[in-house]
């Protein structure tokens, strides 16, 4: 059986996070071995716990959902285009922070951003990919009846914590926006300690987070 530590305080949402993510990656490809705690110290580490399960073949799961993830077509990587002229715009349809949809003006902006969005996920569902489908659920939809006295306000439609970890993970002085690289060891090349942070802990597979400004 293998058990992961993963780095970061219990106190820290990002670490809960962390944990359940990971989980997640390994019970899909190897459902039933997963089962997450924290160690019995005073300072308790989050722990996973996958039964017949080697650090390896958990690397491997990690590897396999990022490289679909980063597929040209993923989900991930389609780009809709909204307004015209000098207000044309593009975005994903899947960010739940989108507020450059204006009705009045393009009334089949909305239509075109639906129909991606839905075509991307039938497409998850016939693939049984239910992963991206938790993730996408997790960032929340754009709200196309949201209103802020006359403004349209479709990204209030975001989750709470997307919009939370959107400004509290950012670097100091960079816009609140921020892009996660996982790399496998060895570990890639060096930066500043306050950028670089390791997320798994075990003697022969080591994950690295590199936090860095868009």
């Amino acid at each position: 059986m293998a058990t992961l530590t993963i780095a970061g305080d219990y106190t820290s949402a990002l670490t809960h996070f962390a944990l359940y993510g990971l989980s997640l990656m390994v019970e899909q490809k190897h459902p039933g071995t997963v089962t997450v705690g924290w160690s019995q110290e005073g300072q308790p580490r989050a722990q996973m716990h996958a039964e017949g399960v080697s650090e390896e073949e958990i690397a491997e799961c990690v590897h396999s959902y990022v490289s679909s993830l980063a597929a040209d077509g993923s989900w991930v990587n389609v780009d809709q285009s909204y307004g015209a002229g000098k207000e044309a715009a593009v975005f994903s349809p899947f960010s739940p922070r989108i507020r450059g949809i204006d009705a009045e003006k393009y009334p089949d902006d909305w239509a075109s951003h639906q129909k991606t969005r839905q075509a991307h996920l039938d497409a998850l569902m016939e693939r049984d990919d239910l992963l991206s489908l938790l993730w996408i659920s997790g960032l929340g939809e754009p709200s196309y009846w949201r209103f802020e006295t006359k403004a349209p306000r479709p990204d209030h439609g975001a989750s709470r914590w997307e919009m939370k970890t959107r400004c509290s993970a950012a670097l100091p002085g960079s816009p609140c926006t921020t892009r996660w690289i996982i790399s496998r060891t060895p570990e890639p090349e060096p930066v500043s300690p306050s950028r670089s942070r390791r997320i798994l802990r075990s003697p022969s597979v080591r994950w690295w987070v590199l936090r860095t400004s868009r």
